[in-house]
């Protein structure tokens, strides 16, 4: 296995290519605020992150006697995909380094397409994303997989 040639490397989205934590944490912390529930950015991460939003739900609930309805978590998510688009950039020195690699590449993601960071990161993102787009979106449906092509040598 040693003579292997590397011919595409897959990464992972969040943490990697991007940091959505913070923009999260506060979209999170506002809304909380919003519904009367007084709670930091410290406490936040150090209860909701990495939870899913039925986790938030029901913590809501239990916890704080607050019913979080279907609207409020659309206001949620409205505001986070908002500040995703003109917030979040990628991770510095990523691009180089992808640019580095001289193989393809391409990002695999468990979020929801509409979330998923990676749309959202910019023009870096949009240019390496459409040199190899149809290449690897058709691979990527064959297989059965949700990746999403944002870069590529």
């Amino acid at each position: 296995m040693d003579d292997a040639e590397t011919r595409l490397v897959i990464f992972d989205c969040d943490g990697v290519l991007v940091d959505s934590e913070p923009i999260s944490i506060s979209v999170l912390v506002g809304a909380m605020n919003d519904l009367g529930v007084s709670i930091t950015e410290d406490q936040a991460y150090e209860r909701f992150l990495g939870r899913s939003l039925s986790t938030l739900v029901d913590t809501l609930e239990t916890e704080f006697n607050v019913h979080a309805d279907e609207e409020f978590l659309e206001r949620i998510r409205i505001e986070l995909y908002a500040r995703f688009r003109t917030e979040l950039k990628p991770i510095d020195g990523i691009a180089a380094a992808i640019d580095g690699l001289g193989v393809r590449c391409c990002v695999a993601s468990s979020s929801q397409m509409e979330r998923d960071p990676v749309v959202a990161v910019g023009d870096w993102a949009s240019r390496q994303a459409a040199r190899h787009l149809q290449r690897n979106d058709g691979q990527a449906r064959q297989a059965g997989a949700r990746s999403l092509p944002a870069c590529g040598a």
